[in-house]
């Protein structure tokens, strides 16, 4: 994934700038992202290096209101038994 190198790069040199000494306010201006975005950034290169700074998916990991297997499965036969809707 060349793209994907490529933002971590971006990223990774930013992080860099900044703990070189130049201002987050600077470096952030420099990258068209907001400090907030770059301060998030330094977050997760201390704790987790370059990779970290990879792209990460925004879906949860959970869905507390998703019903069981089992019950879905049970809904789908009963939807492909009674097609009409009517039991």
């Amino acid at each position: 994934m060349l793209v994907e190198l490529k933002v971590v790069e971006q990223r990774y040199r930013a992080v860099i700038d900044v703990l070189d000494g130049m201002t987050v306010t600077e470096v952030a201006a420099r990258n068209g992202v907001t400090r907030q975005t770059l301060h998030a950034w330094l977050r997760r290169y201390a704790n987790g290096g370059m990779a970290a700074l990879a792209d990460k998916s925004s879906k949860p990991e959970s869905c507390p209101h998703q019903i069981s297997p089992v019950i879905e499965a049970r809904v789908i036969e009963l939807r492909r038994m009674h097609p009409s809707g009517r039991a």
